[in-house]
């Protein structure tokens, strides 16, 4: 979502899912991570901020499901304060797929820069398919 790579690390993990995906329940879902530190001068409200803004520009695409959390660690040997992840929880691969076309779109383009201001040291990232248990 957030580089060339990562869009070609989630393309690669877009067809190994398929495969994968046949082995899940039908009520799976999908969930992104991005580990990112904030940048200078940035808070956790900056990206409270970009997260509602992003689901603003979900919304008027259609894309509908999609919701972001923001994960901080009260305690976590191998990660460095200022550290978190964004979690992207969608109700599909196929949502995930859709997000992920829409991030370098002109459309989203007020958001991209602002998460690009707001982040530093985005240094790993990761999709999983999910079955949630209610």
């Amino acid at each position: 979502m957030f580089t060339k790579f990562t869009l070609m690390t989630t393309a690669l993990a877009l067809g190994i899912a398929g495969v994968v995906f046949s082995t899940q329940p039908a009520v799976a879902g999908a969930d992104e991570y991005f580990k990112c530190s904030l940048a200078e001068g940035k808070t956790m409200d900056d990206l409270v901020t970009i997260g509602s803004d992003f689901h603003a520009v979900l919304a008027e695409a259609g894309i509908e499901g999609f919701w972001v959390s923001f994960m901080s660690p009260l305690f976590a040997s191998d990660i460095k304060r200022g550290t978190f992840y964004w979690v992207g929880h969608a109700p599909d691969v196929a949502t995930i797929g859709a997000i992920n076309d829409l991030w370098d779109t002109d459309v989203n383009k007020d958001v991209r820069d602002a998460w690009e201001a707001a982040t530093s040291d985005c240094e790993s990232s990761s999709l999983y398919i999910t079955t949630k248990v209610e």
